[in-house]
């Protein structure tokens, strides 16, 4: 097949290859991007070099703005608790009555009651943005395809295989809503990264091997971690290969600016706000909270997927866990999303909860 724009060609999944696509189609040169599978080469799990830290670098600053400009609803501002040298003078706090457990927190951010209790050390409060990377890596692949680069499945079988597990993930019920995470905690089964998440949950992360082998495993690292002996639900629990995650794009985004420009699906006007409420009221019959977490995945292609919807039943069967059939639709005809697995995962971030893959499967042999 020819190059698109006399480039070479872009082949596997992943976010740097979406990323590289996008900017070369808007630089006036588009690339053809053949991936195998998958478009992204990750699950929805979301990990912590997804985490940006913009106050530490130049680089980082710039690519959350960036994020923040491009797909403000793709984009999630966090706090989170990192180790601190003794003299940076904040102030520590004991929880419990407990002198071996603390953390040392500014008392002016208003973290309140009830956080995570670190061990014996000093922390300190750190602002820090979190990406949808599996919904990032969409978002861009539509832009250059919209730009006219050329995007589709058919690369090599092996395009997107990992070297092996790199590390476990369980997602987690928050012992209580209001509590902060923990990042780069240092235990002896390795560095583990606590990060909050919407809908009361919680990721904890450690790298593979040591002493911390299933989701159980880390159950029991928190619990022996956490000031009140709160009993840990596990959601979701499994182990995550070498993929490629949002600090891989630094080294790819010299002189970005939020001047750039929303990407299509980051276009909605008035902010992410005002755009939600005007969707909401359009769709009025529809419920509020399902046409949020619509647009947190699709963002201003969010109308365009309603068109037509005019009661309940027109979003199609409901396959659970807030997926309705017009949502795979949409997917299969504007996603590349070609089998179950697919939607699963590019659906954000814990989004898999409570739909049912064998059934999504029936529904999409019957449908796609």
């Amino acid at each position: 097949m020819a190059e698109a724009g006399g480039s070479d060609l872009l082949e596997g999944p992943g976010l740097v290859n979406a990323f590289r696509a996008w900017q070369a189609a808007t630089g006036g040169q588009p690339r053809d991007w053949h991936f195998h599978a998958g478009l992204t080469d990750r699950p929805a799990i979301p990990l912590p070099c997804d985490l940006l830290f913009p106050s530490e670098s130049a680089a980082e600053k710039a690519l959350a703005d960036w994020l923040t400009t491009a797909a403000p609803h793709l984009v999630q501002p966090i706090r989170m608790l990192r180790p601190a040298p003794r003299t940076r003078g904040l102030r520590r706090f004991f929880r419990g009555g407990r002198s071996g457990a603390g953390e040392t927190l500014d008392a002016s951010d208003r973290l309140v009651s009830g956080m995570l209790a670190a061990p014996e050390g000093t922390y300190q409060v750190a602002k820090a943005t979190l990406t949808d990377i599996t919904r990032l890596t969409v978002a861009l692949a539509r832009d250059a395809s919209r730009l006219g680069g050329v995007v589709a499945p058919g690369g090599r079988g092996d395009a997107g295989a990992s070297d092996g597990t790199t590390g476990l993930y369980a997602v987690l019920a928050r012992p209580w809503p209001e509590m902060a995470g923990l990042h780069e905690l240092p235990t002896v089964a390795g560095p583990l990264s606590l990060v909050p998440m919407p809908n009361d949950l919680m990721l904890a992360h450690v790298p593979a091997g040591g002493e911390v082998s299933t989701g159980r495993d880390l159950e029991g690292l928190l619990a022996a971690i956490l000031t009140r002996r709160a009993t840990l639900r596990t959601v979701a629990a499994g182990s995550v290969g070498a993929t490629a995650c949002l600090r891989d794009l630094l080294p790819h985004a010299d002189g970005l600016t939020g001047s750039a420009g929303p990407l299509h699906d980051g276009g909605m006007d008035g902010g992410y706000g005002l755009f939600a409420n005007r969707v909401a009221a359009t769709w009025a019959h529809l419920d509020a909270a399902y046409i949020r977490t619509l647009i947190s995945r699709h963002g201003a292609s969010v109308p365009e997927m309603l068109d037509g919807v005019h009661r309940d039943m027109d979003l199609g069967e409901d396959l659970g866990g807030g997926l309705f059939g017009r949502e795979v639709d949409w997917m299969i005809r504007h996603e590349w999303a070609g089998d179950a697995t697919t939607v699963l995962h590019q659906r954000g971030p814990f989004a898999f909860r409570g739909t049912d893959p064998e059934r999504l499967r029936r529904w999409m042999d019957q449908n796609g």
